[in-house]
């Protein structure tokens, strides 16, 4: 009969030696564990194209609810479009541009920017325009069975975040009389009724010239398509600012430099 095969060695009969003990099997190595590759998700940038590219500008979005959108509902064609809906032709359903997802059966407290984070997480045009961390809180309340309204995932984000400042508030504990002189400017003066020569040393800039710096500023950041909004996008990979959130995705080619747009990242200032 023949036997199973060994290594040449040993012979198929013959146990191992009493004096070597049993063999003990090699202990098993584990491999390495590999990175997770970081995806453009990961690094915040969104490659995706939009569905309908023809929609992609509001105005036309808006235009295709005229004549059609009953004017009852609390959701106007404008807080639609924004969202990134369009009349999808029958009752009251709208399709978002970007992911193609369809929202129908409105309710009159319903938010779109809601409901398109709520039913359409992975959205590109959501998680550009409100960012992922209204999505994940979407999404958590959901989970919980949570009423859901704008104003109160707004309050949360501002608590996480903290909410923007316009101006510079003077530190706790200090009389705003103590302020530095170089601080104050020939505004302030004149809500005090006094002059700029009760600022010894200290020459006031000249307000009309301080307004128009101010709004040659204002022009620079503003977005170069609707000119309404901040642009908020840099364009990949030239690097360019100059969209806002809601006008990135009509573009195919960037507006200054004609380099084709191959992915684009949401920009924070201050």
């Amino acid at each position: 009969m023949p036997t199973a095969s060994v290594p040449a060695s040993v012979s198929p009969n013959r146990t191992s030696s009493s004096a070597a003990g049993p063999m003990k099997p090699k202990a098993k190595t584990e491999a390495p564990k590999e990175k997770k590759k970081l995806t453009y998700s990961d690094l915040g940038i969104f490659a995706e194209k939009p569905k309908r590219p023809e929609m992609a500008v509001v105005q036309k979005r808006m235009a295709s609810f005229q004549g059609k959108w009953k004017q009852d509902y609390t959701q106007t064609p404008k807080m639609l479009a924004d969202a990134g809906m369009y009349y999808a032709g029958y009752g009251d359903c709208a399709r978002c541009f970007f992911c193609g997802g369809g929202l129908k059966n409105w309710e009159p407290p319903d938010s779109p920017w809601i409901e398109h984070a709520r039913w359409f997480p992975k959205c590109g045009y959501v998680r550009m325009c409100k960012g992922q961390m209204f999505v994940d809180i979407v999404q958590r309340k959901n989970r919980e069975k949570q009423e859901i309204t704008l104003k109160e995932v707004e309050d949360e984000i501002n608590e996480k975040t903290g909410e923007p400042r316009d101006t510079e508030p003077t530190a706790p504990g200090v009389p705003a009389s103590d302020v530095s002189p170089s601080k104050i400017t020939e505004r302030d003066l004149r809500e005090r009724g006094e002059d700029a020569s009760h600022i010894p040393g200290q020459q006031v800039p000249d307000l009309e010239v301080l307004e128009n710096e101010n709004e040659e500023l204002k022009a620079e950041i503003m977005c170069k398509i609707c000119m309404d909004r901040e642009s908020a996008v840099v364009f990949l990979p030239c690097g360019h600012l100059v969209s806002c959130t809601h006008c990135a995705h009509a573009l195919q080619q960037c507006p200054l430099c004609r380099a084709e747009i191959k992915g684009s990242v949401r920009a924070h200032m201050g």
